[in-house]
């Protein structure tokens, strides 16, 4: 595998680039983004686009991956629900509104042993997700039913900076493989991660999973969008 070293933004280039010209299953695109603290000078480029990571795309239960955003009442008042000690893997709050649903959900036991870094972490990237989604490019689109989960795993160093995006799984359409990749470039950080979740390199790696689906129109022209995420810790 050839690995290229570029600059942050041309770094971010690419992987779009990928996400619109290439959105087999299998394709891969890596990049390097920073959160608000400044981003690393180099960039990571894997140029061999035919397979995933080594690593499984999705490591969690079969039982948590099937469960999909509940309904939301369009009259019903935002919420969040507490934190709630004994969090498991397949555990959901929710942070949307009636018109706007979202759900945050824990993939793994490592996300659920560590539910407030991971909720932290979700909270930060449906911030930057919800003003994209009434951003002019997303407001108009009519989403196709069979849409795939948009994949990326995110690394983070010893102090919660984001160094590393990889695309592991296109949605198959790159507006929206877009959203998320720019959503996480610009918000997936910590300011007080805990220790014991690095991995054994030091590091924070979190597979976070996208679904987006329309859900309200008053138009038929400008929609609003049901989001579910979801976060492993690896």
């Amino acid at each position: 595998m050839t690995i290229a070293r570029i600059g942050v933004q041309a770094a971010l280039l690419v992987a779009l680039a990928a996400s619109a010209g290439g959105c087999g299953a299998g394709s891969r695109t890596q990049a390097v983004a920073g959160p608000e603290p400044e981003a690393a000078p180099t960039a990571r480029v894997l140029t061999d686009l035919s397979s995933l990571s080594p690593k499984p795309a999705i490591q969690f239960s079969a039982a948590a991956a099937a469960l999909k955003p509940p309904d939301v009442r369009e009259d019903a008042p935002p919420s969040r629900s507490p934190l709630a000690f004994g969090d498991v893997p397949g555990s959901v709050r929710h942070v949307g509104t009636g018109f706007n649903p979202a759900v945050e959900q824990l993939m793994n036991a490592k996300a659920a042993e560590f539910a407030n870094f991971s909720y932290d972490l979700m909270d930060h990237v449906w911030a930057a997700i919800r003003v994209k989604e009434q951003s002019e490019e997303i407001v108009k689109i009519k989403l196709p039913t069979e849409l795939k989960p948009v994949i990326i795993t995110a690394t983070l160093d010893k102090y919660g900076m984001l160094t590393e995006l990889v695309l592991e799984q296109h949605s198959g359409k790159s507006a929206i493989d877009r959203m998320f990749l720019e959503a996480c470039k610009k918000s997936l950080w910590s300011t007080s991660p805990p220790p014991s979740a690095l991995t054994p390199d030091s590091v924070y790696q979190a597979r976070v999973e996208f679904r987006i689906e329309n859900y309200t129109t008053l138009d038929g022209e400008h929609w609003n969008f049901k989001t579910f995420m979801g976060v492993g810790l690896l």
